[in-house]
């Protein structure tokens, strides 16, 4: 446990960078990896999205605004009350 948090000392202090791994060699430790991701992997992640999107109806706030709705009209009752007119929504 004591190596643990001197580990974690000496990241916090100098970084967890390839620029800082001569102050990390110092101390026995080494940097992290730099991650590689291939353009197959990329594209692949983005296919998913689309088709998780279209799965489930999901839009954007822009899309989201180009949506309008109408309110369902009222039944029409055969009755004595006298029935307001329809009121349009505002656009």
């Amino acid at each position: 446990p004591v190596l643990r948090y001197l580990k974690t000392f000496v990241v916090t202090q100098f970084g967890d960078t390839q620029d800082s791994g001569p102050k990390l060699e110092i101390f026995g430790f080494t940097p992290r990896k730099a991650r590689t991701t291939t353009v197959k992997t990329k594209a692949a992640a983005a296919e998913k999205v689309v088709a998780t999107r279209k799965a489930r109806n999901t839009m954007g706030p822009k899309q989201k605004a180009k949506i309008k709705g109408t309110p369902a009209p009222e039944p029409v009752t055969t009755g004595t009350v006298a029935q307001a007119p329809p009121v349009k929504p505002a656009s």
